[in-house]
């Protein structure tokens, strides 16, 4: 009875077991219709939540909107602001800019009316009033001239002094006038102004720059200024150079071909002119060319000392001797200086370009190729010829690649004028007859100088009294009419032997002594009249 009875009691467990589970069913459904009653009440919630959502979605990208407008507006007043400030800017610069200009130009030049109201112009058929001075002010310094001459413009200033163009009422021409302020503090420069007032005064050549006057102080003891006027010209070439004016074969060939006219006349006189550049030559509209500075120049057989040590010419124009000091110069050397600036015409810009004495050789050897050993032992820096072999053999440049639309007698002529040796360069009758100026070369049409300069003054250390005393000399030259003109000694006069004399108080004496004879002279002819 007992299995039975175990039987039974373990389905009564499994029915109670089942009956519990339904009672958990039961409990979970009820808890799930619970849930579900739930979830029906949520859409309402949930659309409502939706609005709300949406509507603060819609008013922050509305404030994003403003903002950004806000800031878009901001920028743009920025930018306005930004513009107003440049345009200011701009406005205040070329204030600034034209305020410059405007007091440059007045320091520069006066006007028409300040000149009329300083200097009425004379009338030209009354001339009593010519010799009376009459002062203005250019760059703050005093420039004095007689009524004679009517200031127009500056057109240059610098150390040296300035120089204004000006009208000669007397003849109509126009002119420049250079006044070399305080002339006789720098024994130096006044040595070189003797020297060019010297040699153009006798230069007198269509491609040379004349003077026309020196300007006479009130007294020999008031000299303190020397005033030059000489012809006007309109501009250099160097300003052509660097112009974007075209420049034709026609062009380079007559400026070169005028440039070595001028330059055979002053090789003539025995003259070399040692810093031919150019800003040296002169141009003129029509294309006229005239060579000035003759400040540097000397004679070719000078033996004095300070021949071969002073500065002589822009290093860019200087041949191979002058910079490694061989142990002559020749007329070769201006050659040279001829070829960089033909050289220059050709290719708008300078041939050797150097910074320095070591580069400027550098350039050359690399150019025009190395030279022979004769040459180098020709050069007396021991450290000079050292360097030279150091640089190895150098090729030459072909200047026909360098110039490709040169005409090619242009390119043979460059060649010719720069060889390193200077025996082998062209001289300057040579150069003139190339086939590149068979149209202009006329042998009759290039004159030479009729006679031979010394310049023995240079071998003197002249002091400031007597260098006065030479330039005041060749000042009389140009004033007949002043009582002292007859006594005027010109100091290229063969009889006029500075060798004997041995001190500047001896050439002082000189020079007064044969005044006195002249004196004399002129007194003994006024009597016998």
């Amino acid at each position: 009875m007992e299995p039975e009875f175990d039987h039974f009691q373990s389905q009564m467990d499994s029915d109670n077991t089942h009956q519990s589970t339904m009672f958990n069913v039961q409990d979970n459904n009820a808890i799930l219709m619970s849930g579900m009653e739930n979830v029906l009440q949520s859409p309402r919630q949930l659309q409502a939540a939706a609005q709300a959502q949406q509507q603060a979605a819609a008013q922050a990208q509305q404030q994003q909107v403003q903002a950004q407008q806000v800031q878009a507006q901001q920028a743009q007043q920025q930018q306005q602001q930004q513009q107003n400030q440049q345009q200011q800017q701009q406005q205040q610069n070329q204030q600034n800019q034209q305020q410059q200009q405007n007091q440059q130009q007045q320091s520069q030049q006066m006007t028409q009316q300040q000149l009329q109201q300083l200097m009425p112009p004379p009338p030209t058929s009354d001339t009593s009033n010519f010799n009376d001075n009459i002062s203005y002010f250019v760059y703050g310094s005093q420039f004095t001239v007689p009524r004679r001459y009517s200031i127009v413009k500056c057109i240059g200033h610098g150390a040296y002094g300035v120089v204004c163009s000006a009208k000669d009422n007397l003849t109509g021409e126009k002119v420049a006038i250079k006044k070399i302020s305080k002339a006789f503090d720098n024994l130096k420069d006044t040595k070189r102004t003797l020297r060019e007032i010297h040699l153009l005064r006798h230069f007198k050549h269509e491609n040379l720059i004349s003077i026309k006057d020196i300007l006479k102080p009130n007294s020999k003891e008031q000299f303190e200024d020397v005033y030059i006027v000489s012809e006007l010209m309109d501009t250099d070439l160097h300003q052509i150079i660097t112009s974007p004016q075209p420049l034709s074969d026609d062009h380079c060939q007559y400026f070169v071909y005028q440039m070595l006219r001028g330059l055979k006349h002053i090789h003539s006189a025995n003259v070399l002119h040692r810093d031919l550049k150019p800003s040296n030559l002169l141009i003129n509209e029509d294309c006229l060319l005239k060579i000035c500075d003759l400040g540097l120049a000397r004679v070719e057989d000078a033996t004095h000392q300070g021949f071969m040590t002073e500065y002589v010419a822009t290093r860019w124009y200087r041949a191979p001797e002058v910079i490694l000091s061989w142990n002559k110069y020749t007329k070769a050397i201006d050659i040279w200086s001829v070829g960089c600036i033909f050289a220059e015409l050709l290719g708008r810009k300078p041939l050797f370009q150097g910074k320095d004495y070591i580069h400027q050789i550098t350039l050359i050897i690399e150019t025009i190729g190395s030279p022979s050993e004769e040459d180098i032992c020709n050069i007396a820096n021991e450290q000079a010829r050292q360097f030279i072999r150091n640089m190895g053999n150098q090729p030459k440049v072909n200047f026909a690649n360098m110039f490709p639309k040169a005409n090619p007698d242009a390119i043979d002529l460059l060649e010719r004028m720069l060889y390193f040796d200077p025996s082998k360069r062209l001289t300057v009758e040579e150069a003139l007859a190339h086939p590149y100026f068979q149209s202009l070369h006329d042998p009759s049409d290039e004159p030479i100088c009729l006679h031979k300069f010394s310049l023995n003054f240079e071998a003197w250390d002249l002091n400031r009294d007597l260098l006065k005393e030479l330039i005041y000399n060749e000042m009389l030259a140009y004033h007949p009419e002043d009582p002292q003109a007859p006594y005027y000694t010109d100091l290229n006069n063969p009889n006029f032997n500075l060798s004997r004399i041995q001190s500047s108080s001896e050439l002082f004496n000189l020079l007064q002594q044969q005044k006195q004879q002249i004196h004399q002279q002129v007194n003994q002819q006024s009597i016998k009249n």
